[in-house]
C-alpha cells in the first residue's frame, strides 16, 4: 500500500493548500465524533443522574452547535476530497497518454490494444476508488483508532489494555490474507485485461469468423476465457471477503469481553455506569473505525495492482527523445540522406544493412523492391516510428535525430496501405491533418482523387458521419479520402506505403494521374512492390534484403535489364477490367518455367482456359493438407506462405506477390497441399485446373511428357 500512496504523492505537490484544508475538515470531523461519545458520561454523571439541568441543556447546546459545524465543514471537506481525488486522476491520465504518444512503434508490437486501454478502464478507475476510499475512509478511520485507543486508557487503562490487545488481533487477518489478495486481484486484472483482447480481435475479426464459420472455436475460447474469469473471480471475491468479515468476527468477541469486563468493574465500584457507557462507545468508535480500515484493504490492494501496471509503462524510457535543443527546421531546401543506414526491428536481425540514397528535394522518388526487402521499414524510419542502429538520416545534412520531429512533418502527408478514418466526419477526417484549410482547398483536394461527386451525393454530403473505420463507404472511397487527406496537410513532402496494393485498377489510374499532377513543387517518396503505379517517378531505387541494388529512372533501368527488369516483367501481361476479371497475354505465361517450352497456340488454349478467382484479405486460399488440383497465378495482391509443424505450430515461409504463382504441382499429381495461403491483401487470382488442362495435354503429348520432367524437376 506504500508503494501506491509513493506513487500519487508527486501528483498532489501543487494542491498543498487543498490538502491542508481537507485534513482540518477531517480533524474536526474526529473531534466531534469523540466528543459526542465523551459527552455521555457527562450526561449520566454530571447531568442526568444529580439531575442537574444546566450541565444537561449545555451538552445539548454543545451538541447541536457542533453538528452543524461538521455539516458546513464536513460539505468544504468533501470538496476538498473530490478536487484532490481528481487532480490525482487527471495527472495520471494525462501522464499515461502523454506517456503513449512519446513510444516509439517498439512499444505498439509489445502491448495490444487491450493492454493499453485497460490501463485507462481498469487500472485508472482502480486507483481512482482506493484513492477516493482513502480520502473517504481510510485517514478518518486511521486517526480514530490512534486517537480513540488513547481515549480508552485514560478512561480505563486495564480495560483499555484488553480492547488494545483485541484491537492488533483484528489485523492478523489482514496481515494472513494480504499477499493472497494481492496476488489474486493481478491474475483477475490479467484475465480481463486478455478477454478485452480477444474480444477486440473477435470483433475486428468478424467477416473472417462468418466467413471460415469460426463461431463454433471462437464460442469455445470464449467459454474457456469465462471458465478462468469465473475461477479467479471466485477466489478474488472470497478473499477480500474474509478480509472484512474475520475483523468483524473478532470484534464480536471482544464487544463481549469488554462488556463483561466492564460490568465486573462497575459492580466492584472503579469503574462509574458513565465511564462504561463512554468506554463502551469511544470502543465502538475505534471498532467499526478497524473494520472500515479492513473493508478499504481490497480497494487498496486493487490500486496498488492498477498503479504497478500504469508505471510499468510510465517508467518505460522513450526511445525517440528529442533533445533540450532539438531544431526547427523551416523547409527542406537540400536533400534527404540515408547514410549507411542499418536497422533490424531486433539487433540481432537487420532489415537494412549499410544503406545509403539520396533523394533531391521536389522529386518523386520511388523505392521498390519484393514483399520483406525493406522499402516500408525505409518510410517507417523517415517517420521516425524507429531510429537507427547505424548510420544516420539526413535533412539538408541535418541528423534527423536532432531536429524536432513535429517541425520535420508538420507540412508532410501520409498515405498507408490501409486507409484509417476517424468516428466522425468526412470533413472532419478531411481537415484533421490540416484544420484551417479552406473549403475552396478542400474541395480541390477531393477533386484530384476523384471522390468530391460522390460525397456530395451522400445525404449529409462532407457532413456525413463515417462509421466504424469507413463501414458505409466503399473501399475506393476510403481510400481517395485518405489521399485526398494527405493532399490537403501535404505542403512539401508526401509518403506514400503501398497506397496501391489494394486499390482497384480504376482508382490506381486515378491515384497514378493524381500524383503526377499534385507532385509539382512537393517531394514524393513512394515505397511499393507494383512497378506500374511508380514508373513515371522521377528516380528509382531498387531494394533488396535491405541493401539498394540499382538504381535510376524507368528507362533506364529496362535498359539494364537487371533485378527491376525482371521484376517488371513478371508483373506485365496482366489485364484487369473494370469489374474485377484477369487477361493475361500468352507471352506472359512462357515466363512461367513449366510453361516456357509450349508452343503458342497451347499457349493461347491455356490463357483461355485460365479463371479469375478473387480472395479477400485475411482468408485462406487454401490449407496445409487440402487435396490438390490447380496452380495459381497471382494477378494483384499478396499472400503469404506458412507452414505447420507436427506440434501445429505455423511458421511463415514466404510472401509472394504480383506476378508470383504456386500450386503448380497440382496439375500433375493427386497430392495434398504442403503449406498454408493466405492472402495478405485483397487477391485477384487466375487458376487453372487439373481437369481443364489434361484433356488438352491429350492433344499434345509431346507437351505433357515435356511438362511432367519440368514438374518433377520442382518438386
Amino acid at each position: 500500500m506504500l508503494y501506491l500512496y509513493r506513487s500519487i504523492l508527486r501528483y498532489l505537490t501543487n494542491s498543498k493548500r487543498i490538502f491542508t484544508l481537507f485534513l482540518l475538515a477531517l480533524l474536526f470531523e474526529l473531534s466531534f465524533e469523540y466528543f459526542t461519545s465523551l459527552s455521555i458520561k457527562y450526561l449520566i454523571d454530571d447531568a442526568i443522574t444529580p439531575r442537574n439541568m444546566t450541565i444537561f441543556f449545555a451538552l445539548l447546546l454543545a451538541l447541536l452547535i457542533g453538528g452543524v459545524l461538521n455539516l458546513v465543514i464536513g460539505v468544504g471537506g468533501d470538496y476538498a476530497m473530490s478536487k484532490l481525488n481528481e487532480t490525482i486522476l487527471l495527472g495520471l491520465r494525462q501522464n499515461l497518454y502523454e506517456q503513449t504518444q512519446k513510444l516509439s512503434a517498439h512499444f505498439f508490437s509489445r502491448y495490444r490494444i487491450g493492454d493499453i486501454v485497460a490501463r485507462f478502464t481498469m487500472d485508472i478507475p482502480a486507483v481512482e476508488h482506493a484513492m477516493m476510499m482513502t480520502f473517504s475512509t481510510l485517514i478518518l478511520a486511521s486517526l480514530s483508532i490512534v486517537v480513540g485507543t488513547a481515549l480508552l486508557f485514560t478512561l480505563e487503562w486495564k480495560l483499555a489494555l484488553v480492547a488494545f490487545v483485541g484491537i492488533v488481533f483484528m489485523f492478523i487477518p489482514q496481515k494472513l490474507l494480504n499477499k493472497r489478495a494481492q496476488h489474486y486481484n493481478e491474475e483477475y486484472v490479467g484475465v480481463v485485461e486478455s478477454f478485452s483482447n480477444n474480444m477486440d480481435e473477435e470483433m475486428k475479426a468478424f467477416k473472417l469468423i462468418r466467413g471460415f464459420q469460426l463461431q463454433a472455436s471462437m464460442k469455445k475460447r470464449f467459454m474457456k476465457q469465462l471458465q478462468v474469469w469465473f475461477r479467479i473471480g471466485v477466489k478474488r471475491s472470497f478473499i477480500n471477503s474474509n478480509l472484512e468479515r474475520l475483523p468483524i468476527m473478532v470484534l464480536s468477541v471482544i464487544n463481549v469481553i469488554i462488556l463483561g469486563l466492564g460490568g465486573y468493574f462497575t459492580f466492584q465500584g472503579t469503574m462509574s455506569i458513565g465511564d462504561l457507557i463512554a468506554f463502551y462507545s469511544v470502543f465502538d468508535t475505534v471498532g467499526l473505525s478497524v473494520i472500515q480500515f479492513m473493508e478499504v484493504v481490497p480497494d487498496l490492494i486493487e490500486g496498488e495492482v492498477g498503479i504497478r501496471r500504469i508505471n510499468e509503462v510510465l517508467e518505460i524510457a522513450p526511445d525517440l527523445e528529442e533533445g533540450d535543443h532539438a531544431l526547427t527546421r523551416a523547409s527542406l531546401s537540400k536533400d534527404i540522406k540515408f547514410d549507411g543506414v542499418t536497422f533490424g526491428y531486433t539487433e540481432a536481425q537487420p532489415v537494412i544493412h549499410d544503406l545509403s540514397l539520396s533523394i533531391p528535394v521536389g522529386s518523386y522518388v520511388a523505392i521498390v523492391g519484393a514483399s520483406g526487402s525493406g522499402k516500408s521499414t525505409l518510410l517507417q524510419l523517415l517517420m521516425r516510428f524507429y531510429d537507427p542502429q547505424k548510420g544516420a538520416i539526413r535533412i539538408d545534412d541535418t541528423d534527423l535525430r536532432s531536429i524536432q520531429l513535429s517541425s520535420f512533418l508538420q507540412h508532410a502527408g501520409v498515405i498507408f496501405q490501409e486507409p484509417y478514418l476517424f468516428h466522425a466526419t468526412i470533413r472532419d477526417n478531411l481537415l484533421i491533418g490540416h484544420p484551417d484549410a479552406s473549403d475552396e482547398a478542400l474541395f480541390q483536394a477531393t477533386r484530384a482523387v476523384g471522390v468530391h461527386d460522390a460525397i456530395i451525393q451522400m445525404s449529409s454530403g462532407y457532413d456525413t458521419w463515417i462509421e466504424n473505420d469507413g463501414a458505409n463507404l466503399s473501399v475506393s472511397q476510403r481510400h481517395r479520402i485518405s489521399i485526398a487527406r494527405a493532399l490537403l496537410r501535404s505542403q512539401e513532402l508526401t509518403f506514400l506505403d503501398e497506397v496501391a496494393a489494394s486499390l482497384d485498377p480504376e482508382s490506381e489510374i486515378a491515384l497514378n494521374e493524381t500524383i503526377s499532377s499534385a507532385h509539382k513543387g512537393r517531394t514524393v517518396i513512394a515505397a511499393s512492390h507494383r512497378l506500374k503505379t511508380v514508373a513515371h517517378a522521377d528516380l528509382v531505387y531498387m531494394i533488396d534484403h535491405g541493401r539498394v541494388i540499382e538504381q535510376g529512372t524507368h528507362q533506364e533501368l529496362m535498359a539494364r535489364q537487371g533485378a527491376y527488369y525482371s521484376l517488371w516483367k513478371k508483373q506485365e501481361g496482366f489485364h484487369m477490367s473494370r469489374d474485377g476479371e484477369v487477361l493475361v497475354d500468352a507471352e506472359r505465361l512462357r515466363q512461367l518455367p513449366f510453361f516456357a517450352y509450349m508452343n503458342e497456340t497451347l499457349l493461347h488454349e491455356i490463357k483461355d482456359l485460365l479463371r479469375t478467382e478473387k480472395v479477400a484479405s485475411g482468408h485462406h486460399v487454401f490449407k496445409q493438407g487440402d487435396a490438390g488440383n490447380k496452380l495459381y497465378i497471382i494477378a494483384r495482391g499478396k499472400v503469404a506462405v506458412s507452414k505447420q509443424n507436427d506440434k501445429g505450430h505455423s511458421t511463415r515461409v514466404a510472401v509472394l506477390q504480383d506476378g508470383d504463382h504456386f500450386g503448380e504441382i497440382a496439375l500433375l499429381k493427386d497430392a495434398p497441399r504442403n503449406a498454408d495461403i493466405t492472402a495478405l491483401t485483397d487477391c485477384a487470382l487466375l487458376t487453372l485446373t487439373r481437369s481443364q488442362l489434361l484433356p488438352l495435354l491429350d492433344r499434345y503429348e509431346d507437351m505433357k511428357i515435356k511438362l511432367n520432367q519440368s514438374l518433377t524437376e520442382r518438386s
